[in-house]
């Protein structure tokens, strides 16, 4: 099975195409310290931050929480393109 993470990413990915400039996670289980049910914390970075791209990325969250009951606190960030 697929775990949330490896899933989110590729799922993300997908989805956002090239506006999609990284991801990161950060937390309990970046720090290696996750006990059993701790959250996803993913940070998305994109280029422009548009509502439809928000919606894409929280509906893939949600689906991924459905089917694998992990929770993914998902937060997403514009990057300045000066």
């Amino acid at each position: 099975m697929e775990k949330p993470l490896d899933r989110f990413l590729r799922e993300a990915t997908l989805a956002v195409g090239d506006r999609l400039r990284r991801v990161i996670l950060y937390g309990s289980r970046a720090r290696g310290e996750a006990r059993p049910g701790s959250d996803y914390d993913v940070l998305v970075v994109v280029d422009r931050r548009e509502p439809e791209l928000c919606s894409r990325l929280y509906e893939i969250t949600a689906r991924i929480e459905l089917d694998t009951l992990a929770d993914v606190s998902l937060k997403s960030r514009r990057i300045n393109s000066r």
